[in-house]
């Protein structure tokens, strides 16, 4: 589960590091747009896995 996980934030660091050309982007709205748009798309998938995670330990602790 670790090693998946780490796979996954290494992959998704490496190919955002690798994709993004730099602060001398022609319109710099653009720039601050896709900024915000991956933030809030990283913000949504970390929501998501608290609250997986929190229903998780719910039925694990109800079933002991």
């Amino acid at each position: 589960m670790v090693k998946k996980l780490s796979s996954v934030i290494l992959m998704l660091c490496s190919s955002v590091a690798m994709a993004h050309p730099g602060h001398g982007m022609s319109d710099n709205t653009w720039h601050t747009v896709s900024h915000l748009a991956f933030w809030l798309l990283m913000l949504a998938v970390v929501y998501k896995a608290y609250q997986w995670w929190r229903q998780k330990t719910k039925q694990t602790s109800a079933n002991k």
